[in-house]
């Protein structure tokens, strides 16, 4: 239930011997919902879930 503000990043992909891949950000103010605690994904899988909020 942390809350997020666009832009910020949500999840850091790495690979097996540490090296950073990639970094997903939010495009949208919101809530997390959910994080994967399993270590290990496939494409496709799904990382969390965030609540995207309307602040206006």
């Amino acid at each position: 239930m942390d809350k997020v503000k666009k832009g910020d990043i949500l999840f850091v992909q790495y690979d097996a011997f540490g090296k950073k891949i990639k970094e997903y950000i939010t495009d949208n103010d919101g809530v997390v919902a959910s994080i994967k605690d399993y270590p290990y994904s496939e494409p496709g899988d799904s990382l969390g879930r965030v609540i995207y909020t309307n602040n206006k």
